[in-house]
């Protein structure tokens, strides 16, 4: 069963790629874009 993870730049990219080779959607926190439009405060629920 494959998970999502979502990871920070502690993370080793080794890992990472271990990771996805086993079938996980591994992706760093600073690659992830927002779907928050820039006028919406940073912390405002959407």
């Amino acid at each position: 069963m494959p998970y999502r993870i979502l990871t920070d730049e502690n993370v080793e990219r080794a890992t990472r790629n271990y990771l996805r080779k086993l079938g996980h959607d591994v992706e760093r926190l600073d690659d992830v874009k927002t779907s928050r439009s820039p006028s919406t405060p940073a912390n405002t629920v959407v």
